[in-house]
């Protein structure tokens, strides 16, 4: 019989050393030790880390008063995007964009106008642009329709 009593000894012994076994998870705290926080809390605060971490801004960055646009050429052609603070895509507040730059193998300068579309706050143009990809670009925001609408201009060394 002693041997019996041994060996399921054993069997316990190795079914706690598996990991099968668990210790008991309580919320009480001794006096001086943090409390540990539950797994479905720890979660809560993991998703709210995600939404707020900013976002990317695809292309050449500009600021602009609390919020951001986003320069690029996406198959050879313009693509504007205005961000808030938190680097997100929003609707711009703006309607019309116009751009002008110098290309380095032409004379004159070249002009475009930029069309919503391509995402939201996003603007694009329909004209390609040629390398070499490097020059000054004026940006002109246009709030509203009309002669008298409010103008903002931008000027960035765009590098595509």
């Amino acid at each position: 019989m002693k041997s019996k009593s041994w060996v399921a000894v054993g069997v316990v012994l190795a079914w706690v050393g598996s990991g099968w076994a668990q210790p008991a998870v309580t919320t009480e705290t001794k006096k001086g030790e943090p409390k540990a926080v539950p797994a479905a809390a720890a979660k809560k605060d993991d998703k709210k880390k995600k939404e707020e971490a900013p976002g990317k801004i695809e292309g050449m960055e500009i600021g602009r008063g609390d919020g951001f646009l986003g320069i690029q050429l996406v198959n050879g052609a313009f693509k504007l995007t205005a961000y808030n603070a938190k680097k997100k895509p929003v609707a711009a507040d703006f309607t019309r964009v116009g751009l002008r730059w110098q290309p380095a193998n032409q004379k004159g300068p070249e002009r475009t106008m930029l069309v919503p579309g391509g995402g939201p706050g996003a603007f694009t143009s329909e004209k390609i642009v040629k390398p070499p990809l490097r020059f000054r670009l004026f940006i002109t925001l246009i709030k509203g329709d009309g002669d008298d609408a409010p103008v903002e201009n931008l000027t960035v060394e765009f590098q595509g």
